[in-house]
């Protein structure tokens, strides 16, 4: 797990390029997997599949607050998200 700078220039400096996020509730808990919009496009190594979305290129996940739509820490330990979300952390070839 790594500390990221909530700012967009962080956000798109560590995905590569724009932004795309897909949020998920889990367990009443919000994760939003920020990654780069132009991943397929750019032909970026796959990263992994959730719910049947590929994620290609380095992929950010952090907490939200639904209620102001700003990104928070993930709402959770890292240990619990991995739990949580196995795909997320597999690669698929």
């Amino acid at each position: 797990s790594v500390s990221v700078a909530n700012t967009l220039e962080n956000f798109q400096k560590h995905v590569g390029g724009y932004i795309e996020t897909v949020t998920y509730k889990i367990y009443g808990k919000t994760f939003v997997i920020i990654c780069n919009e132009e991943g397929a496009w750019l032909d970026l190594p796959d990263n992994c599949i959730i719910d049947g979305i590929k994620f290609r290129g380095d992929i950010v996940i952090v907490g939200a607050d639904l209620n102001t739509g700003e990104f928070t820490d993930l709402p959770c330990s890292f240990q619990e998200a991995k739990k949580w979300m196995p795909g997320l952390w597999e690669v698929e070839a």
